[in-house]
C-alpha cells in the first residue's frame, strides 16, 4: 500500500534520514538516491548526503546559509503567551521553536509474495522493476504538486487558490525487512521516498511551500498506479500473478505462505478489531474530508496503529544469513519451491479481468456507499479490479471521459443512475412526510 506521514520538523526529518541511511538498500547503491525535477534544479543528484538532506529539511538551500522558501513559519513564547510569526529567515533567536512541516514520507510497498521472492532469488530484475514503477508513480505526484496561491490578482480581488507547479525534491530509500516482532522480522520490500515542502513556482520565480492536501486525497490511485505499473511489467517479463482485492501476488505463492509472513499486519489486525469504533468513526470522517472509498480511509487510519506496536530496528536479534535461513526454516519444501524462478514464471495467471468486466466492478464498488468519488478515485478503483489488463492510462482517460459519468464538480464524477437512486430516495422520504404519526405520539 501507499502510506504518506507528515515529518513536522527538521528535527523530526533528520532522526528519519539517520534511521534510513543506516538501513538502506537502493537498489546499485547503499544510500538514499535524489529524485524529481526540483533536486535537478538544486543540482542534486546521486546519492543523497546527510549534508544536503539536513539543509532542506531546514529549508536551507544545500551548500549554502541561504533559506530556500521565502516564508518560515515559527513560534516564539514571551510572557507565556504563543504567537506566529512569519519569517525570511530560519535564525530562531532564544524562546522560538520552529514548527514549519519538512516535508512527507511517501511509502510505496510491494505484494508480500514479491517480498519473499526477492527475499529467496535477490532477482535484481524484477528489483529494477520496482525501482521502474516507483519513479513512474513519483512523476504522477510531481506533475499534480501544487503551491497556494495569494494576494491579490490583475482585477484587485484577493486570490485564495492553488497552483500546479509540477516539480519536487525527494529522497527515496529502500528497506526490505518489517519492525521485527520478538526481535524477528519479516521480508518486506518498501520504498520511502522522503518529500521535501518546496516546491519551485515557475510563474512567482521562487520557492514555496507545496500544497500536499490534494495529493493525500488521491493517495488510493497512486497506490494502484504503482501496483498495477508492477503487474503490468512483470507479466511482460513471464511472471504469472493472483489479483486480491487491492492489488496482487504471484500465482505461485500460497495465501497461507503469504500470510505466514505478515505478523505484523496481524497484530495490526488485531489492534484494529479491539478499536474499531474509534478507528471507523475516523474513517467515516476521514472519507467526508477527502472523498476516498471507506475501505481505503480505513486502511489509512488503521495504518497509524502501528507506530504503536513497534520495535525499533536495533533489536533486531539475527544478521543477515541467519535472517535469511530463519525463513526458509518457516517454509515447507513446497512453500520454498512455490518461490522458485521457475514456479513463479510457470503458473497461469489467476483471476484476471478484461476490461468492460472490470469498469463494471469498479463501478459497482466506487458508489456503494457514496454518492459522487473523486476522479482519480474512480481511476484508482478500475485500476485495482482490472490489475494485469488494464494500463494506468486506460484508467485515467476511463474517469475523464467516459460517457457513463456526471461530472458535479471539477474532479468529482457520479453516474445518472446514482442521482436517479438519490432522487427516488428523497421522493419517497418528502412524500412520507406528515402521513405517520411521530414516534412516542400514540397516547400509550
Amino acid at each position: 500500500m501507499l502510506r504518506i506521514t507528515m515529518s513536522v520538523s527538521g528535527e523530526g526529518a533528520t532522526k528519519y534520514f539517520d534511521a534510513a541511511l543506516a538501513t538502506s538498500k537502493y537498489f546499485g547503491s547503499e544510500r538514499g538516491q535524489w529524485g524529481g525535477k526540483g533536486a535537478e534544479r538544486l543540482g542534486l543528484h546521486g546519492d543523497v548526503s546527510r549534508k544536503d538532506f539536513i539543509a532542506l529539511a531546514s529549508n536551507k538551500r544545500p551548500g549554502t546559509d541561504e533559506t530556500l522558501t521565502v516564508r518560515m513559519k515559527t513560534t516564539r513564547k514571551q510572557k507565556g503567551v504563543l504567537f506566529e510569526e512569519k519569517a525570511n529567515t530560519w535564525k530562531l533567536e532564544d524562546g522560538e521553536v520552529s514548527n514549519r512541516r519538512a516535508g512527507y514520507d511517501f511509502c510505496f510497498s510491494v505484494p508480500k509474495s514479491v517480498s519473499l521472492y526477492l527475499a529467496e532469488t535477490g532477482d535484481r530484475a524484477v528489483e529494477q522493476l520496482i525501482h521502474e514503477s516507483f519513479k513512474e508513480t513519483m512523476l504522477d505526484i510531481e506533475n499534480r504538486i501544487e503551491t497556494r496561491v495569494r494576494g491579490k490578482g490583475e482585477d484587485g480581488q484577493a486570490r485564495n487558490e492553488e497552483r500546479i507547479t509540477g516539480n519536487l525534491i525527494y529522497a527515496s530509500f529502500v528497506h526490505t525487512e518489517t519492525r521485527p516482532i520478538d526481535g524477528i522480522p519479516d521480508p518486506h520490500y518498501h520504498i520511502h521516498a522522503f518529500t521535501f515542502n518546496a516546491t519551485f513556482d515557475p510563474e512567482e520565480e521562487r520557492w514555496k511551500a507545496g500544497a500536499f492536501g490534494n495529493i493525500k486525497r488521491d493517495a488510493p490511485f497512486y497506490e494502484a498506479a504503482f501496483h498495477a505499473r508492477l503487474a503490468e511489467k512483470l507479466l511482460e517479463n513471464g511472471f504469472a500473478i493472483r489479483r486480491t482485492d487491492r492489488d496482487f501476488e504471484f500465482a505461485s505463492v500460497s495465501r497461507e505462505l503469504v500470510e505466514k509472513f505478515s505478523k505484523r499486519t496481524r497484530l495490526i489486525e488485531q489492534l484494529a478489531r479491539e478499536r474499531y469504533t474509534v478507528l471507523e468513526a475516523e474513517a467515516r470522517e476521514l472519507v467526508k474530508k477527502t472523498g476516498m472509498d471507506f475501505a481505503d480511509a480505513f486502511a489509512q487510519v488503521k495504518g497509524k496503529l502501528g507506530a504503536e506496536s513497534r520495535e525499533a530496528k536495533s533489536v533486531a536479534l539475527l544478521d543477515p544469513e541467519e535472517q535469511l535461513a530463519n525463513w526458509r526454516a518457516q517454509m515447507t519444501p513446497g512453500e520454498r519451491a512455490s518461490l522458485m524462478v521457475e514456479s513463479v514464471k510457470g503458473t497461469v495467471s489467476q483471476n484476471l479481468l478484461e476490461g468492460p468486466v472490470a469498469r463494471n466492478l469498479a463501478l459497482e464498488h466506487l458508489f456503494e456507499r457514496a454518492s459522487v468519488a473523486r476522479e482519480l478515485h474512480a481511476a484508482g478503483m478500475l485500476l485495482r479490479r482490472g490489475i494485469g489488463r488494464v494500463s494506468v492510462e486506460e484508467a485515467r482517460v476511463f474517469a475523464s471521459t467516459d460517457a457513463c459519468f456526471v461530472r458535479p464538480g471539477s474532479d468529482l464524477v457520479t453516474t445518472r443512475e446514482v442521482l436517479a437512486e438519490e432522487a427516488a430516495l428523497l421522493a419517497a422520504v418528502k412524500a412520507g412526510q406528515g402521513v405517520y404519526a411521530e414516534l412516542g405520539c400514540g397516547g400509550q
